[in-house]
């Protein structure tokens, strides 16, 4: 669960993306593209932080290797 100032962050930073300052969020549309970006963000995220531990495992089996 996330709170109401991370929540408007995530507006902010949508509408940075966007280049739109003054988007309406109550319109069904708007929100709808807004929670599309947050999956998509939420995505990348995921398979960035897969990516980074794959690297940590890589140089962690390397290691065992050498040794």
């Amino acid at each position: 669960m996330i709170t109401n100032e991370e929540f408007l962050k995530y507006v902010d930073d949508y509408k940075k993306f966007i280049g739109q300052a003054n988007i309406d969020m109550n319109d069904s549309k708007n929100l709808a593209l807004f929670f599309q970006y947050l999956q998509t963000r939420n995505i990348l995220e995921v398979r960035l932080n897969i990516a980074e531990q794959n690297v940590v495992l890589t140089e962690l089996i390397k290691l065992i290797k050498s040794k």
